[in-house]
């Protein structure tokens, strides 16, 4: 009787083990990879918003001189725009059509969806509905990001995944 117990026992040890093994792959790891793919993403998305960022200083190079040399602030959008196309492309790894190089984290082409700039007239809200108090330049990217660890199985199937990145960078102003 004692032996019969022991191989109850032995067995009970295998299907605990075995269970607790498929609760691992069936539960924790496809978790951790959804957190782990999320806080990639993210992380991408908020390098692209600093690109940006970076990018808006370029908007410096056409300032109107003579209307600073007079405490006013005049930009001409015309001009900015392709100093910020250059700083985006730049940061970003892109060439002059906005496709990536090696080792940018855009897997495709990207577009400018819009540029606005506001000088004055405020408060006033932009195209995303963020309210502008203060001169700024409003920029709207799609970009395709390049996959994380598992969204690459995600990515084969569905195509391309765009993200819209929106930034409203305000001009300091003295």
């Amino acid at each position: 009787m004692g032996r019969h117990r022991a191989e109850i026992d032995k067995g009970s040890i295998y299907t605990e083990v075995l269970i607790t093994l498929c609760f691992l792959l069936i539960l924790i790891l496809p978790v951790f990879a959804y957190t782990v793919e999320k806080y990639l993403t993210l992380n991408s998305l908020q390098l692209v918003g600093d690109a940006i960022d970076a990018s808006c200083m370029n908007a410096y190079e056409a300032l109107d001189i003579a209307a600073a040399s007079r405490d006013q602030l005049s930009i001409d959008i015309n001009s900015m725009y392709p100093f910020i196309k250059a700083g985006i492309c730049e940061n970003l790894k892109l060439d002059s059509e906005m496709r990536p190089y090696s080792g940018s984290i855009a897997a495709g082409e990207v577009t400018i969806e819009s540029i606005e700039l506001y000088m004055n007239g405020f408060p006033r809200t932009c195209p995303d509905g963020r309210n502008v108090r203060m001169p700024s330049i409003h920029i709207r990217l799609k970009i395709p990001l390049k996959p994380g660890l598992f969204r690459t199985y995600i990515i084969n199937e569905h195509g391309p995944v765009y993200f819209r990145v929106h930034k409203d960078y305000e001009i300091p102003v003295i």
